[in-house]
């Protein structure tokens, strides 16, 4: 198995291409009353290319793209951080919007309680979270590692958070 950011690494020219031709609309669309607003702060936690931060601050929103590889960080429109789950301890403030999508998997499950902890700590208090899981194997050697959805609801409510939308 390969650690996922030396996979990332190793393939990000393949997967630039592949992602950068996802639509961040299409792929928000099941969400897409819950996003934020023009002017709304939000942090993409593992922003890879930044197909959704992008779109987002081309819709004037303040992005903060959380992306632990290099290759993957610079599009132009959200500010570019190296961080990652589980701590984000690069991330300061608050947001009006957190999305973690397609990054779940990649967390360690004895790390998944901080990770949940430092999520919630980015919410402003009124602060809502995306979170969309990536489940089945990877075609690849990747590590994931397996992310039930009751189990990962349970773990937000236990960290105070109340699910709005379930699909």
């Amino acid at each position: 198995m390969t650690d996922p950011i030396a996979f990332y690494t190793d393939h990000a020219e393949r997967l630039k291409t592949v992602w950068r031709a996802i639509s961040a609309e299409e792929f928000l669309a099941p969400v897409a009353r819950f996003l934020p607003p023009p002017g709304a702060k939000v942090l993409d936690v593992g922003a890879g290319t930044g197909t959704v931060s992008c779109w987002l601050a081309k819709r004037g929103c303040a992005v903060t793209a959380a992306e632990p590889v290099a290759a993957f960080r610079g599009a132009p429109g959200p500010v570019w951080v190296d961080a990652r789950l589980p701590a984000l301890h690069q991330i300061e403030g608050r947001f009006d919007a957190v999305l973690v999508c397609g990054v779940w998997h990649h967390v360690v499950p004895g790390d998944r309680g901080e990770a949940a902890q430092a999520l919630v700590g980015r919410l402003a208090e009124t602060g809502r979270l995306t979170l969309a899981l990536r489940h089945g194997p990877h075609p690849d050697r990747r590590i994931i590692w397996d992310n039930p959805a009751d189990e990962t609801i349970e773990l937000f409510r236990s960290a105070g958070l109340e699910v709005c939308h379930r699909q």
